[in-house]
């Protein structure tokens, strides 16, 4: 009886005989094939990763602008966010919905293309586990990033303040941060679960990045609470469950190698680093709200003066 793998076409154990490594997971990856942090490999991408972001968003605002001077929509007041952040017209609504109907007809495809590769990418590696069977419970989309993936696709069809806000203050930095300090260098450059996690990361920064880019996702402080609230009741929830299903999600049990938080843990202990990470993660908010209050305080006042 032929198994899944036999039917995918996969052969994992004639890969690694053939130095063939693009379908081999983390735990048959043999040593010493991989790339380290900041080396060559791990610069290229992250330069590549960046100019793809400001290429994407330029692309996406210009867009929205080249559409708004035919006088079918606008770049920013049809902004869900703003609709949902202040109460509008029941005539208003449509126009006000614009950001998800015809009338942004390209940078509504380009949302759904993004949020479409994300969401296919990661079905793609559970596929695959499946197949080759090395299937785990760590598999499971339960980091930071993984719920970026669920917010992404929400927000693609439903946006909301939460949801806005989330893709704003935790995936953005939580993205930056798998790229930074990335626990797969054991993979080879040409092998799915790198390509997929260098790729995946790129895209989670786009997304919120062109909305932000394009005036379609305006942060603000005051929603700060929702997001904050999410994160103190799911990570007391992640914490045991990584100690039911022996799993690191949310790295909240142990650091990651090599990141800021193996730093913490080396002087806080465990699970004492996880108060030194919470202190982080409030830097983290205060340098990514500070320039956005400024600007928009400096805004009111110059609005004020005219």
């Amino acid at each position: 009886m032929k198994t899944m793998i036999e039917f995918a076409g996969l052969n994992v154990e004639e890969d690694k005989g053939n130095d063939n490594l693009f379908f081999v997971s983390r735990e048959d990856i043999p040593d010493g094939v991989g790339f380290e942090h900041y080396d060559a490999t791990h610069l290229t991408f992250l330069a590549g990763i960046l100019l793809f972001i400001i290429a994407f968003a330029i692309l996406y605002r210009r867009v929205g602008r080249v559409r708004s001077d035919r006088g079918t929509d606008s770049i920013a007041s049809e902004s869900p966010v703003a609709m949902v952040e202040s109460p509008v017209a029941a005539n208003e609504a449509p126009k006000q919905f614009a950001y998800l109907n015809a009338q942004n007809a390209t940078q509504q495809k380009l949302r759904y293309l993004i949020a479409g590769l994300i969401v296919g990418m990661e079905i793609a590696k559970h596929l695959l586990c499946a197949f080759t069977g090395v299937y785990t419970w760590q598999i499971l989309p339960l980091h930071l990033c993984g719920m970026s993936i669920f917010m992404i696709a929400i927000h693609t069809v439903h946006p909301t303040r939460f949801t806005a806000e989330f893709l704003y203050c935790l995936s953005i930095p939580g993205a930056i941060s798998a790229l930074l300090f990335a626990d797969w260098t054991m993979y080879p450059v040409w092998n799915f679960f790198c390509l997929q996690s260098f790729l995946i990361h790129m895209l989670e920064i786009t997304y919120p990045v062109m909305l932000l880019a394009s005036g379609q996702m305006r942060p603000k402080l005051r929603n700060l609470w929702m997001p904050a609230i999410y994160i103190a009741i799911i990570a007391p929830i992640i914490y045991h469950l990584n100690h039911l299903l022996d799993t690191n999600f949310f790295f909240i049990n142990e650091a990651a190698p090599g990141s800021p938080l193996s730093f913490l843990q080396s002087f806080l202990g465990s699970p004492g680093y996880v108060f030194g990470a919470a202190g982080l993660l409030v830097l983290i908010w205060l340098i990514l709200y500070a320039p956005v209050e400024i600007g928009r305080k400096l805004h009111t006042l110059r609005t004020e003066k005219i």
